[in-house]
């Protein structure tokens, strides 16, 4: 299942993470020319190191799809998704409830119905008269 909150803060934080890498290998890079010319094995390495970022970067806001983490671009479509099935789940869950409570009153109305009094045996006639003794 893919939560979209979870997934758009772990998304965010690898950006962040990446751009805090990319200004800070451009500013070990803008050190290193200040002394070493653009051929220098080292300016070169740290150019292919910040281009390989960049396009880290790219790939979490471009159209990175078959990743675990949806691509920055995707986010807003998920969320509305998302959104859209949760307002529908809560509005199952509303019409189940609105039905249980119907059910549970009919059950109860159905019972209050029935009778309280429960014949146990039927009435027979007696077969020699009885009469109140009199004195």
């Amino acid at each position: 299942m893919l939560k979209v909150d979870s997934q758009a803060a772990a998304t965010i934080e690898g950006i962040a993470q990446i751009r805090a890498e990319i200004v800070a290998k451009e500013v070990q890079l803008a050190s290193l020319k200040s002394f070493q010319t653009d051929e220098s094995p080292d300016v070169q390495l740290l150019k292919t190191s910040i281009a390989k970022l960049r396009n880290q970067m790219g790939s979490f806001s471009g159209n990175g799809a078959g990743d675990v983490i949806p691509a920055v671009g995707n986010v807003p479509n998920l969320g509305l998704e998302y959104a859209r099935r949760l307002r529908e789940l809560k509005t199952q869950e509303a019409i189940f409830e609105q039905l249980k409570k119907q059910y549970e009153v009919a059950k109860y109305n159905e019972a209050k119905d029935s009778s309280s009094v429960q014949v146990l045996d039927d009435a027979v006639v007696p077969a020699k008269k009885a009469n109140p003794s009199a004195r």
